[in-house]
């Protein structure tokens, strides 16, 4: 005795069973790109583009005057720390304020306050800085001559 089957026929469920199956996976996919997007870095550089300009526009002023009065200012890291060189066109150093600031990258972290000891022609930060990009504001010169630095220092561990 042979048992024949019948050819299995497509139902009404199969195609349900195939349209929730797959529009589950597309909204699982777009919840979970959605949680990403969201608990992840934004990209954003800047919390404001108005205030970035006129920032901008302040950084382009400063080395503007600076290189007008003949200053050589830099910065850059040793290891953890930030060096700060400032020196006047005869090559001696320029005062330094003692407490500047660095600023992550990302605008949604906190401004971290820079304390600044002097070395020889420049300073250097007291306190190490945690790996990553860091923006580095301090002031230099004195009175009317005091102009206010920026600039962008990566610290590698």
């Amino acid at each position: 005795m042979s048992t024949a089957h019948s050819p299995r026929r497509f139902t009404g469920r199969h195609m349900l069973a195939i349209m929730v199956t797959w529009f589950g996976i597309v909204i699982t996919v777009n919840f979970t790109m959605a949680i990403l997007a969201n608990t992840s870095w934004t990209g954003l550089l800047a919390k404001n583009g108005y205030v970035a300009s006129i920032n901008y526009a302040k950084d382009a002023a400063a080395r503007s005057t600076a290189e007008e009065r003949g200053w050589q200012i830099s910065t850059a890291s040793d290891g953890e720390y930030v060096v700060v060189r400032a020196v006047d066109p005869d090559g001696a150093p320029l005062p330094l304020s003692a407490l500047g600031e660095a600023a992550p990258r990302d605008p949604r972290a906190d401004v971290i306050p820079l304390a600044l000891s002097a070395q020889g022609s420049g300073a250097r930060s007291t306190e190490p800085l945690p790996p990553g990009e860091w923006i580095i504001r301090f002031n230099v010169g004195t009175g009317e001559e005091q102009l206010t630095w920026r600039s962008m220092v990566t610290i590698t561990p």
